[in-house]
């Protein structure tokens, strides 16, 4: 086979890629997410923190896998973490972790919990858990 043919055939399919990215404005502010295709939108009411809050999702299927993002618009007045807090979310891992350990516990030591785990959880760290784990 020619080898025009392979650079021909591979330019081709640059051309038709199945990840298009694209901007996409995340309504009600400015901010603006990256999707690598055209998503679909929806505002819903969802109770987060026992108040109805506004959240806008955006999203699309694209290579076999689905992109979406999302955006709550806080109730005037409200905090994130009073509205979203992780330690009511995480609540579910008080079986694994055990009583009293991170989440279970009260903000001053689950504070002092967090910052020992942090730089575990850094990006540059856990690139190197995979070939721990395949050993």
């Amino acid at each position: 086979m020619p080898r025009w043919f392979v650079l021909a055939a591979l330019l081709l399919a640059a051309c038709s890629p199945t990840l298009n990215w694209r901007e996409v404005p995340l309504a009600p502010g400015t901010s603006v997410a990256l999707l690598p295709c055209k998503p679909d939108h929806a505002t819903r009411s969802v109770p987060l923190g026992g108040v109805p809050t506004e959240l806008d999702v955006a999203g699309c299927e694209a290579g076999g896998a689905t992109f979406a993002v999302m955006v709550a618009t806080l109730p005037e007045g409200r905090a994130p973490d009073e509205v979203l807090s992780p330690k009511a979310a995480y609540k579910m891992m008080v079986p694994v972790f055990g009583k009293g350990v991170v989440y279970d516990c009260d903000d001053a030591r689950m504070q002092e919990q967090l910052m020992m785990l942090m730089p575990a959880l850094k990006n540059r760290r856990m690139r190197t858990y995979s070939g721990i784990v395949a050993r």
